[in-house]
């Protein structure tokens, strides 16, 4: 399964399953950070890892800016794009 993430500036607001809605993901989680919807960057398609490959392209890291979780609520270090 794929996720697509959403950024304002360096933080991460939102890591959904590809093709969900990203405005509302967006929208809940800045309700419940008490902060107004900023400005966003959405990167599509990546697959979530703790182990990326050495074709890898790393998108993101998980870290103090946000941290990665998949539909299940499992955590994990990385996004990548992954050459087919």
């Amino acid at each position: 399964m794929t996720y697509d993430l959403a950024f304002a500036d360096d933080w991460l607001l939102a890591c959904i399953p590809h093709g969900a809605d990203m405005a509302a993901a967006v929208q809940i989680e800045c309700e419940k950070a008490r902060i107004e919807v900023p400005e966003t960057r959405v990167v599509c398609g990546v697959i979530l890892t703790d182990e990326p490959l050495d074709t890898d392209d790393i998108v993101y890291r998980g870290n103090q800016h946000g941290w990665l979780s998949d539909a299940e609520g499992r955590t994990f270090g990385y996004a990548v794009r992954r050459a087919a």
